[in-house]
């Protein structure tokens, strides 16, 4: 039985341990099993388990413009510009 396996039964038996003395058995015992030190032990036994988080999409305006025509005049312009960030193709646009 791997290591995490054998942390992950033995979890339950150390939560549901009332008293310092039954849980101090279970921590040396643990430790003889897997040859890990006390405070590993511990710090593996009071871990909470890890799941996987979902993605969640975020709101907000549209990644892409609506009107093709309006994009490629964009993407002209900016080549036109030699590719200049946003802040100065901006002030390159005439309004």
């Amino acid at each position: 039985m791997a290591t995490k396996e054998y942390l992950a039964e033995m979890r339950p038996r150390y939560r549901a341990a009332r008293n310092r003395v039954s849980k101090t058995a279970i921590v040396d015992e643990i430790c003889a099993t897997t040859s890990l030190h006390r405070k590993h032990v511990l710090r593996a036994l009071h871990a909470r388990v890890k799941r996987k988080r979902v993605h969640v999409r975020k709101g907000g305006r549209p990644r892409v413009y609506r009107w093709p025509t309006l994009k490629r005049a964009a993407e002209v312009i900016w080549l036109a510009g030699n590719m200049p960030c946003s802040k100065r193709l901006a002030a390159m646009l005439p309004l």
